[in-house]
C-alpha cells in the first residue's frame, strides 16, 4: 500500500532540488527537470548477473525527500563508484576502456565535472 502522505512529501522535497547527480547510502540519483517544470528522480539500477550498462529508473521511494545539496555526486565520489562497481555513474555505461576503468569514468562524462 503507499503512503500518500509519504509520496507527497517527498514530491515537495524534491521541486527543491537543483538538477543534477546525487550520491545517498551507496546509490547513485539523476534529477532533472521536464519541459512543464516538474522534476524527475531516477536511480541508476545496476545490470542484471550478465552485465552490461546500468539505467536510470524513475525512483518513487522516500529516499527523494533526503536528496539535498550536500548530496551532489563529486568527480572524486563518481570515480569511485566507478571503480567499485565498473559503471560509469554519470551515465550509467559499462566502464570497458583500461583509462576510463582505472580512472572510474569515461572520458565523455569527466568533462561535466571539470
Amino acid at each position: 500500500m503507499i503512503d500518500i502522505t509519504a509520496l507527497a512529501a517527498a514530491v515537495k522535497a524534491a521541486q527543491q532540488l537543483t538538477p543534477g547527480l546525487y550520491h545517498l547510502e551507496g546509490k547513485v540519483y539523476r534529477v532533472s527537470r521536464t519541459r512543464r517544470g516538474v522534476v524527475k528522480v531516477e536511480r541508476l539500477l545496476q545490470p542484471g548477473p550478465r552485465g552490461g550498462n546500468g539505467r536510470f529508473v524513475p525512483d518513487y521511494s522516500t529516499a527523494r525527500q533526503e536528496l539535498a545539496d550536500e548530496h551532489k555526486l563529486t568527480k572524486e565520489a563518481a570515480e569511485a563508484y566507478g571503480k567499485e562497481h565498473g559503471l560509469c555513474a554519470a551515465c550509467g555505461r559499462l566502464l570497458t576502456d583500461p583509462v576510463s576503468v582505472a580512472r572510474g569514468i569515461g572520458p565523455v562524462c569527466l568533462k561535466h565535472f571539470s
